[in-house]
């Protein structure tokens, strides 16, 4: 028979990681927005509009990894946590 080993606390301290990585996404998000939002004092014209057009691809884009980064770390939580408290159950029941 195998056996499938997880490190439990490892695996909700790499999703932690995916956290903080999203949470780094929805900050420079509000940047890019605030900068988009300011810059038509700046940058006016084609070179303006241009550079707004990539900004909001660039929040598009982090706005999206942002959510597929905590869909991923609380699955990853969840499944760790899930399988901790199955296995600690088994563990109880063959103590018995």
């Amino acid at each position: 028979m195998a056996f499938i080993q997880l490190d439990y606390l490892n695996a909700i301290a790499q999703a932690k990681k995916l956290e903080t990585a999203a949470d780094r996404c929805g900050e420079a998000l509000k940047i890019i927005q605030n900068q988009a939002g300011s810059s038509e004092q700046f940058w006016q014209g084609n070179s303006g509009k241009a550079m707004r057009a990539k900004m909001t691809e660039t929040a598009s884009q982090l706005s999206a990894a942002q959510s597929e980064l905590s869909a991923v770390a609380a699955a990853i939580r969840r499944v760790a946590e899930e399988l901790k408290e199955a296995d600690t159950g088994l563990a109880t029941l063959f103590r018995r």
